[in-house]
């Protein structure tokens, strides 16, 4: 279909003059240029925006379930979880906070982003840069470091007082098991087959206590022997673990009988 002479198009192009091989624009046909050329932007932003929050989970995203539409906490889905386990509460438990997105969360839960992150800092390229990143500015990190720790020293204390005591068994085992290289499983396989007390003295152990249980090993073979209390444990180390020092008390302990003076 030929364009009228009276379109703006035609007019505008109609407006444009040949200069020594160029386009050279008139006013009018600068006017239409700009015009055209904002609106193209606009649609081009516009996409981009809408495309971005497909991406990363914004306003285009479905937020509510389409199950339940009076869920209260909304619902939200996770793209990354297993099908069937993919709507979360949308709350700040279930995701990370996002400024940027129309609901205030990131577009994965928790426990796929720590995953995402996980996978990514473990691939070699991203730990070199890492690891030279901080040998670069060792000095700086560690100023940093002691910067915010001397400015919330009181609130970091209490955090970590408040999270030793809720888990302390966790704290213990995991001390036992980079110490001794024994795991929480094998530690109570041993208490049972000593059902519960000393493997020295027999005294039964203070399940409330725990921390005093001892883990006895050989420190040449570091091979783990059993479960003692402090007393007995602290016995042997005093001694050196040397039986021929332990059968010398022994004999020592009987030449004096009881009522015997020196």
């Amino acid at each position: 279909m030929q364009q009228s002479d009276s379109h703006p198009r035609w007019q505008a192009f109609a407006s444009l003059s040949w200069y020594d091989g160029f386009i050279e624009f008139t006013p009018q046909a600068d006017l239409w240029y700009n015009e055209q050329r904002l609106l193209l932007t606009g649609a081009m932003l516009e996409t981009s925006a809408r495309l971005r929050r497909t991406l990363i989970g914004g306003p285009s995203m479905t937020t509510l379930s389409p199950h339940v539409q009076n869920d209260n906490p909304p619902m939200k889905r996770c793209p990354s979880c297993p099908d069937g386990q993919q709507w979360h509460p949308a709350t700040a438990e279930f995701f990370h906070r996002d400024k940027g997105s129309k609901d205030g969360l990131i577009c994965w839960c928790k426990v796929c982003k720590s995953q995402k992150e996980k996978k990514y800092n473990q691939r070699p390229e991203v730990w070199g840069r890492q690891k030279a990143r901080r040998e670069q500015n060792k000095e700086r990190i560690a100023q940093q470091g002691k910067t915010r720790y001397e400015a919330s020293k009181q609130q970091i204390l209490a955090t970590m007082k408040t999270q030793y005591q809720v888990n302390r068994e966790h704290y213990r085992f995991w001390a036992i098991a980079k110490r001794y290289g024994l795991s929480a499983e094998k530690w109570n396989d041993i208490f049972e087959q000593q059902k519960g007390r000393c493997a020295l003295c027999d005294n039964e152990f203070d399940v409330n206590k725990s921390k005093f249980i001892q883990v006895d090993h050989c420190h040449s073979t570091g091979v783990i022997r059993g479960l003692l209390c402090t007393k007995c444990n602290v016995g042997l180390g005093a001694f050196g673990d040397s039986p021929e020092m332990l059968l010398k008390a022994i004999q020592y302990l009987e030449s004096y009988q009881e009522g015997r003076v020196v």
